[in-house]
Formats: C-alpha cells, sequence, structure tokens
C-alpha cells in the first residue's frame, strides 16, 4: 500500500467549480439587486429632501413677509390711535370752548 493521496477525479472538482460559479452568480445578482434598490431609496430621498428644503424657503419667505406686514399693521394702528388722539382732543378743547361761550351768552343774555 503506498502513502499516495489518490489523485481526484478531474470531472468532479470541474463540477464542483461550476456549482461554486453559479452560487457567486445568484449571490453576486441578489446582491446587486439590493444595492439597485438602497440606491432607489437613496435617490428618492434626496428628492424628498430638496423638495423640503424648497418648501422650508418658501415658508421662510412668507414668514418673512407676515413679519414686515405685521410691523406695518401695528404702525398704522399706532398712527391711528395717535390722530384719534389728535381729534379727540381737539373736540375736547372745542366742546370746553363751545360751553363757555354758551355761559357768556347765558351771562350776556341775563
Amino acid at each position: 500500500m503506498s502513502d499516495r493521496t489518490p489523485a481526484p477525479d478531474i470531472n468532479l472538482v470541474s463540477y464542483r467549480l461550476k456549482e461554486i460559479e453559479n452560487n457567486l452568480d445568484k449571490h453576486l445578482e441578489k446582491l446587486s439587486e439590493k444595492i439597485d434598490l438602497l440606491l432607489d431609496q437613496v435617490n428618492k430621498t434626496a428628492i424628498a429632501q430638496s423638495e423640503t428644503k424648497v418648501k422650508v424657503q418658501k415658508l421662510e419667505l412668507e414668514v418673512r413677509d407676515l413679519i414686515k406686514a405685521d410691523e406695518n399693521i401695528k404702525e398704522e394702528v399706532t398712527k391711528l390711535k395717535v390722530s384719534v388722539a389728535e381729534k379727540l382732543s381737539w373736540g375736547a378743547v372745542g366742546g370746553v370752548i363751545s360751553g363757555v361761550i354758551i355761559k357768556v351768552l347765558e351771562i350776556i343774555g341775563n
């Protein structure tokens, strides 16, 4: 009996290598599909982020415009209050003057 290992059957080795190659192809195909799905999701996320950024920018502009409008309205209300106060003060002065004139006329008439 000899210590030599028998030579492998070349057909068996070839078959095993083809099986390994087929398995690798299947796994690489699955991996490729998963990578494609991930890339698709990344693209969708990037688009959604871009759309959100545009919406945020529009909202910021609208808020800025609303703040300006609010400041203008406050300014107009202040002007209106001053105008009403001036008219009321002239009305009060006019009331006092007309009251004095009436009293003077009453005194003169007696």
